[in-house]
């Protein structure tokens, strides 16, 4: 919408406020906001830091740290940043999940940490009996891999 200013004797756009809607629209794909959340997450168990002290770190707020690293939200660039250095990691390390160091590094797989997100989830609403299920569910199919991957079976 264009306003005319009497005072100035100009045009100018009014910018209108965004509405709650525009805000899912400046996030990242729920898979890459995933993936960034599990960095932030591994990275700061890692430095045996509770959400609090890095809210402090970065001077923000526990459950803003909590929303980025559960993946419902994405952080700002300037808060990427500012968790790159409170992390004391690089900023390509936290948002690519490759190193520093320049080379030819894959980039991080989206779905990584995707696993870990859906049991936090289903750790919050399932039930005592069915938490056990899932997690002996996981053990087998996690030992019934390794025992693959140890003795490859021959063609």
């Amino acid at each position: 919408m264009l306003d005319f200013i009497p005072r100035f004797g100009r045009i100018s756009r009014t910018v209108a406020k965004s509405s709650p809607g525009t805000e899912s629209s400046r996030q990242l794909p729920s898979e890459l906001r995933i993936a960034l959340g599990c960095r932030i997450l591994e990275r700061r168990r890692l430095l045996r830091w509770s959400q609090q002290r890095l809210a402090e770190t970065i001077r923000g707020q526990a459950v803003r740290i909590s929303k980025i690293e559960n993946g419902h939200v994405s952080p700002s660039l300037a808060e990427a940043v500012l968790l790159a250095r409170g992390l004391q990691i690089s900023l390509d390390e936290l948002v690519l999940g490759v190193g520093g160091t320049g080379g030819a590094q894959p980039k991080a797989d989206p779905a990584a940490g995707r696993l870990r997100v859906q049991a936090r989830a289903f750790e919050a609403i399932g039930t005592c009996t069915e938490i056990e299920v899932v997690a002996e569910v996981l053990e087998k199919l996690i030992a019934n891999r390794q025992a693959a991957r140890t003795h490859p079976e021959k063609p």
